[in-house]
């Protein structure tokens, strides 16, 4: 007596699959604007030196201990995302594997939360 999977078990899969990717986005997105922050702080402070005295006054601040926090803090939250696709990325394909149908290529987010809830109610596409 051999189990086979339920036909929805994939829809549900894919939704997992399309919810989590929309958190892992917005985690990278952060991320990213982390690094931009801190990148345009270390810009300012290039112009800053620059001008006359400025690096005498940069020597005698504490802003360049909070430049290399915020430039490792970015270098941080970056790796973590990218530590956190590798891992998303084997965990989904062992999870296709096992399962015998695909995952990650899906009919995307709204249209697998319509085949699995219906129209949502007070949507143009209909209702219940």
């Amino acid at each position: 007596a051999s189990w086979t999977v339920p036909g929805e078990l994939q829809a549900w899969l894919q939704l997992t699959h399309e919810l989590e990717q929309v958190h892992y986005t917005a985690k990278r997105q952060a991320a990213e604007r982390q690094f931009h922050n801190a990148k345009d702080v270390c810009d300012k402070i290039k112009r800053r030196n620059k001008a006359f005295f400025g690096s005498l006054r940069m020597a005698h601040s504490n802003s360049l201990d909070e430049i290399d926090q915020r430039i490792l803090d970015a270098r941080m939250a970056l790796e973590e995302v990218k530590q956190d696709l590798q891992e998303r990325t084997q965990r989904w394909h062992t999870m296709e594997q096992l399962c015998g149908f695909v995952i990650c290529t899906n009919p995307g987010l709204t249209a697998l939360h319509q085949m699995l809830h219906g129209p949502r109610e007070g949507s143009q596409n209909g209702s219940r």
